[in-house]
């Protein structure tokens, strides 16, 4: 079972199985108990909705997302449009039998069909449904356009921004020994990699991170995977900048970035992020850039199209006892034991 829902069988990584084992493992595990709802019948391939209970709210049902999560939906089943309504309208059910209060799903794709069947199989079991906004997701969806070349993305960006990435570019050149280094695959460079990373983050103008596991944890799965690029911008072998992007069929995702704040006059992040566009760019089939979540404006330099993510808040009306026992024979819920185990 758990094949169909490990990357790259489920294409969008944070959807995918190891996504899911390394944010319960190294951040959620003391904090929420998971509820994996699993769909399959007829000769369907399994569909699953992961989500948990928090000790915080009892007799809520969340979906298994926290801050380091920047989309939620179905995982499996591909792109397979009514094999995903059906699991959602029997899972819904299913739910709906256990008598949750409230059902919280968060960051969704407004618009989205996946988004539009989840309220209606929860509308449909019982629960009266809300949603609401929680953050700008900017993308540039414009690649094909480009045919590969990064000289027509920087025609394309802002003169300001394209004005800075040259003046900055030659500046560091100029004063520094600069040396940008992309880490793939797993290995000791990537390993002296992740702690450049970190130190970088610790040094720059974010809040230190709660669980300091996470990110070596993800670096590790996404480059075991061949999702991964990490870059890092050195100055003197000073390690200054980095960010990490993650590469799914069709799209990378500018996952996370970091710079020195001693180095901040230096643009050195905009520099490296050049350069991680230029890489990206010719990757093959690559259609999509995502910048995830948030409207800080070096996301709006460098995207061209904003969308919506937001939240399903569903209500429970009714235990619905008698339409769930039906849906109920096709859905398995299974929770720390599908997280703990590599494969079936």
């Amino acid at each position: 079972m758990s094949a169909a829902l490990r990357f790259p069988a489920e294409p969008r990584f944070q959807r995918s199985l190891q996504w899911f084992e390394n944010l319960y493992t190294e951040a959620l595990a003391d904090a929420i108990s998971p509820r994996i709802y699993v769909y399959g019948g007829g000769g369907d391939a399994p569909v699953a909705l992961f989500c948990a209970v928090r000790d915080e709210r009892p007799g809520v049902l969340s979906s298994l997302t926290n801050f380091y999560t920047l989309e939620f939906g179905l995982s499996g089943g591909a792109s397979d449009r009514e094999l995903r309504a059906r699991a959602l309208a029997a899972i819904a059910a299913h739910i709906a039998s256990e008598q949750y209060a409230v059902v919280d799903l968060s960051l969704l794709f407004e618009g989205d069909a996946e988004t539009e069947d989840a309220t209606a199989a929860f509308i449909n079991a019982g629960f009266s449904c809300e949603t609401f906004f929680q953050f700008d997701n900017w993308t540039r969806p414009d690649l094909d356009a480009l045919e590969g070349s990064y000289d027509a993305l920087l025609q394309a960006l802002p003169s300001k921004l394209r004005n800075t990435l040259h003046r900055k570019a030659r500046r560091l050149g100029r004063q520094h020994d600069m040396r940008i280094r992309l880490l793939r695959e797993p290995g000791p460079e990537l390993d002296q990699a992740i702690e450049d990373y970190v130190a970088i983050y610790n040094r720059s103008w974010k809040d230190p991170e709660p669980f300091e596991r996470f990110m070596p944890g993800l670096i590790g799965v996404a480059a075991s995977l061949g999702a991964l690029t990490l870059g890092v911008l050195y100055l003197d072998d000073t390690p200054v900048a980095a960010q990490v992007w993650l590469h799914e069929p069709g799209r990378s995702v500018i996952y996370k970035l970091a710079h020195d704040e001693a180095y901040k006059h230096a643009s050195a992040g905009s520099v490296l992020s050049g350069e991680l566009f230029r890489d990206t760019l010719s990757r093959s089939g690559i259609k999509v850039i995502d910048y995830g979540v948030g409207s800080e404006a070096y996301k709006r330099d460098w995207m061209t199209q904003n969308g919506r993510m937001i939240g399903l808040r569903a209500m429970n009306r009714t235990t619905l006892r008698g339409r769930a026992a039906i849906a109920a024979a096709l859905v398995r819920r299974v929770g720390k034991r599908l997280l703990g185990r590599a494969s079936d």
